[in-house]
């Protein structure tokens, strides 16, 4: 076997082999958090919480927070 066709059967192999492994990854499961106030920011981010997004409507602003899910 030459070397031009023995790196293209790497190749595929590889292909195939991320291939198979990328069909049994399962996508990642989220839930999510509301929050009116931001005095608890310190303790969500310490139980896995992450800050995603912000509203605000006049005085009141929300703070949005998303973690992965756990399993049970």
């Amino acid at each position: 076997m030459n070397r031009k066709n023995f790196v293209l059967l790497l190749i595929v192999a590889a292909s195939l082999v991320f291939g198979l492994a990328a069909q049994n990854r399962t996508s990642q499961k989220w839930e999510y958090k509301e929050s009116c106030s931001s005095r608890d920011m310190n303790k969500l981010g310490d139980e896995g919480w992450e800050l995603v997004a912000t509203t605000s409507n006049g005085a009141v602003q929300c703070l949005y927070y998303k973690r992965p899910k756990s399993e049970p």
